[in-house]
Protein backbone atom coordinates (compact mmCIF):
# COMPACT_ATOMS: atom_id res chain seq x y z
CA UNK A 1 0.00 0.00 0.00
CA UNK A 2 1.66 3.05 -0.67
CA UNK A 3 2.56 5.58 2.24
CA UNK A 4 -0.18 7.55 3.95
CA UNK A 5 0.40 11.18 5.18
CA UNK A 6 -0.30 9.49 8.67
CA UNK A 7 3.27 8.24 9.48
CA UNK A 8 3.14 8.45 13.22
CA UNK A 9 1.38 5.41 14.75
CA UNK A 10 0.38 7.38 17.87
CA UNK A 11 -1.29 10.13 15.75
CA UNK A 12 -4.74 8.36 14.72
CA UNK A 13 -6.22 10.64 12.34
CA UNK A 14 -8.87 12.70 13.58
CA UNK A 15 -11.59 14.02 11.55
CA UNK A 16 -10.50 17.93 11.72
CA UNK A 17 -6.81 16.48 11.03
CA UNK A 18 -7.60 14.58 8.50
CA UNK A 19 -9.82 17.31 6.52
CA UNK A 20 -7.64 19.58 6.91
CA UNK A 21 -4.62 17.25 5.04
CA UNK A 22 -7.33 16.04 2.42
CA UNK A 23 -8.17 19.60 1.53
CA UNK A 24 -10.41 19.93 -1.26
CA UNK A 25 -10.78 16.18 -1.71
CA UNK A 26 -12.43 16.20 1.91
CA UNK A 27 -15.80 15.69 -0.12
CA UNK A 28 -14.40 13.20 -2.81
CA UNK A 29 -13.61 11.38 0.48
CA UNK A 30 -16.89 11.66 1.77
CA UNK A 31 -18.76 10.33 -1.66
CA UNK A 32 -16.87 7.84 -1.95
CA UNK A 33 -17.58 6.41 1.45
CA UNK A 34 -21.28 7.57 1.66
CA UNK A 35 -21.30 5.27 -1.65
CA UNK A 36 -19.56 2.22 -0.89
CA UNK A 37 -21.74 2.03 2.64
CA UNK A 38 -24.78 2.89 0.89
CA UNK A 39 -24.08 0.05 -1.78
CA UNK A 40 -22.92 -2.68 0.24
CA UNK A 41 -24.32 -2.25 4.19
CA UNK A 42 -23.99 -3.11 6.50
CA UNK A 43 -20.05 -1.82 6.49
CA UNK A 44 -17.74 -1.05 9.44
CA UNK A 45 -15.20 1.81 9.35
CA UNK A 46 -11.63 0.58 10.79
CA UNK A 47 -8.23 2.75 10.53
CA UNK A 48 -5.54 0.38 10.21
CA UNK A 49 -1.78 0.98 11.04
CA UNK A 50 0.74 -0.74 8.60
CA UNK A 51 3.91 0.34 9.35
CA UNK A 52 6.42 3.49 9.75
CA UNK A 53 6.26 3.04 5.87
CA UNK A 54 2.42 3.34 4.87
CA UNK A 55 1.21 4.54 7.72
CA UNK A 56 -2.87 4.68 8.72
CA UNK A 57 -5.48 4.13 6.17
CA UNK A 58 -9.38 3.63 6.28
CA UNK A 59 -10.35 0.26 5.64
CA UNK A 60 -14.36 -0.38 4.59
CA UNK A 61 -15.21 -3.94 5.66
CA UNK A 62 -18.47 -6.12 5.02
CA UNK A 63 -17.65 -8.32 8.40
CA UNK A 64 -14.52 -9.25 8.07
CA UNK A 65 -13.36 -8.61 4.52
CA UNK A 66 -12.02 -5.67 3.49
CA UNK A 67 -13.54 -3.70 0.45
CA UNK A 68 -11.14 -0.72 -0.13
CA UNK A 69 -8.42 1.05 1.89
CA UNK A 70 -8.59 4.57 1.47
CA UNK A 71 -5.90 6.28 2.21
CA UNK A 72 -4.88 9.85 2.96
CA UNK A 73 -2.42 11.77 1.05
CA UNK A 74 -1.50 15.71 1.24
CA UNK A 75 -4.69 17.13 -0.96
CA UNK A 76 -5.46 13.72 -2.39
CA UNK A 77 -6.20 10.33 -1.58
CA UNK A 78 -5.10 6.68 -2.57
CA UNK A 79 -7.74 3.65 -3.19
CA UNK A 80 -6.36 0.49 -2.24
CA UNK A 81 -8.54 -2.38 -3.53
CA UNK A 82 -7.61 -6.28 -4.00
CA UNK A 83 -8.83 -7.17 -7.11
CA UNK A 84 -9.28 -11.37 -8.14
CA UNK A 85 -8.25 -12.59 -11.43
CA UNK A 86 -12.43 -12.51 -12.49
CA UNK A 87 -12.51 -8.88 -11.31
CA UNK A 88 -9.22 -8.01 -13.42
CA UNK A 89 -11.06 -9.98 -16.39
CA UNK A 90 -14.16 -7.54 -15.81
CA UNK A 91 -12.18 -4.36 -15.41
CA UNK A 92 -11.16 -5.26 -18.80
CA UNK A 93 -14.78 -5.11 -20.49
CA UNK A 94 -15.93 -2.08 -18.61
CA UNK A 95 -15.78 1.59 -19.89
CA UNK A 96 -12.80 2.36 -18.10
CA UNK A 97 -10.13 4.69 -19.05
CA UNK A 98 -7.38 2.92 -21.01
CA UNK A 99 -4.52 4.02 -18.11
CA UNK A 100 -6.73 2.45 -14.98
CA UNK A 101 -7.19 -1.18 -17.87
CA UNK A 102 -3.80 -1.18 -17.69
CA UNK A 103 -2.75 -0.24 -14.38
CA UNK A 104 -5.19 -2.93 -13.47
CA UNK A 105 -3.35 -5.52 -15.77
CA UNK A 106 0.22 -4.49 -14.85
CA UNK A 107 -0.79 -5.01 -10.93
CA UNK A 108 1.43 -6.58 -8.39
CA UNK A 109 0.16 -10.24 -7.52
CA UNK A 110 -0.41 -10.81 -4.06
CA UNK A 111 -2.04 -13.95 -1.98
CA UNK A 112 -5.39 -11.83 -1.94
CA UNK A 113 -5.47 -10.82 -5.50
CA UNK A 114 -4.07 -7.85 -7.81
CA UNK A 115 -3.24 -4.89 -5.63
CA UNK A 116 -5.07 -1.86 -7.63
CA UNK A 117 -4.28 1.09 -5.96
CA UNK A 118 -5.68 4.67 -7.88
CA UNK A 119 -4.69 8.02 -6.72
CA UNK A 120 -7.90 9.92 -6.14
CA UNK A 121 -7.58 14.12 -6.87
CA UNK A 122 -11.15 14.87 -8.59
CA UNK A 123 -14.85 13.84 -9.53
CA UNK A 124 -13.68 12.21 -12.31
CA UNK A 125 -11.08 10.36 -10.35
CA UNK A 126 -13.55 9.14 -7.75
CA UNK A 127 -16.54 8.04 -10.01
CA UNK A 128 -13.68 5.76 -11.49
CA UNK A 129 -12.81 4.59 -7.95
CA UNK A 130 -16.66 3.48 -7.06
CA UNK A 131 -17.04 1.68 -10.39
CA UNK A 132 -13.81 -0.50 -9.12
CA UNK A 133 -15.46 -0.73 -6.17
CA UNK A 134 -18.48 -2.14 -7.88
CA UNK A 135 -16.65 -4.59 -10.04
CA UNK A 136 -14.65 -5.80 -7.00
CA UNK A 137 -18.38 -6.48 -5.09
CA UNK A 138 -19.62 -8.07 -7.93
CA UNK A 139 -16.79 -10.69 -8.63
CA UNK A 140 -16.76 -11.77 -5.25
Amino acid sequence: MSGSFFLDKKLRPSEPVLARVLGKSKPLWDEIKADVTARYAPLSEAWGYSGKSHGWSLALKQRKRSIVYLVPKEGAFTCSLAFSEKAAAEAQHRALPTSVKEMIEKARHYPEGRAVRMQVHSAADAAVAKELVCIKVECL
